[in-house]
């Protein structure tokens, strides 16, 4: 939760402006499967931007519901890499991007290994991604941005 806040408020400073902070509790289960709790997953919107934390099973349906507007949602923190925090990855990035056109790279903040599994996601979804790119849907939007961060390192 201190990592949470530091980033809100680090965020608000830096727009100079004092913001209306909305907190979206998309899922707040685990890796065990339950009927009404989807994997982790918080969201948090200050004006002009939305920081997801985390995006477990069922991120992206959450967020529909939600109606959140999916190709603002760029700026990913992953808190580690379990399966439980990372499944709903995957949908999100793809959709976000061909369905709803997301025109700048997802950035991602997290911990070392997050190259690795983001590299084995683009290796994982490499066919769609040549199957989705037309005039309308841009290359640009699918790339990523990795900023990998350890306990006490600096975002």
């Amino acid at each position: 939760m201190k990592f949470v806040m530091q980033v809100v408020v680090l965020t608000a400073l830096a727009l100079q402006v004092q913001a209306e902070v909305v907190v979206h509790f998309l899922g707040t289960g685990g890796p065990e499967i339950t009927k009404n709790r989807q994997g982790v997953a918080t969201l948090i919107e200050v004006p002009g931007n939305k920081f997801l934390f985390d995006a477990g099973r069922g991120v992206l349906q959450r967020m529909g519901e939600s109606r959140i507007n999916l190709p603002l949602v760029r700026n990913v923190f992953l808190t580690h890499l379990h399966s439980d925090h990372i499944e709903g990855l995957p949908s999100l990035w793809m959709t976000s991007w061909f369905i709803t056109q997301r025109n700048v790279p997802m950035s991602f903040w997290a911990p070392p290994g997050t190259i690795q599994m983001i590299d084995g996601l683009q290796a994982f979804m490499s066919h769609d991604v040549v199957a989705r790119v037309n005039p309308v849907v841009k290359p640009i939007g699918i790339r990523t941005i990795f900023k990998e961060i350890t306990e006490g390192g600096n975002l």
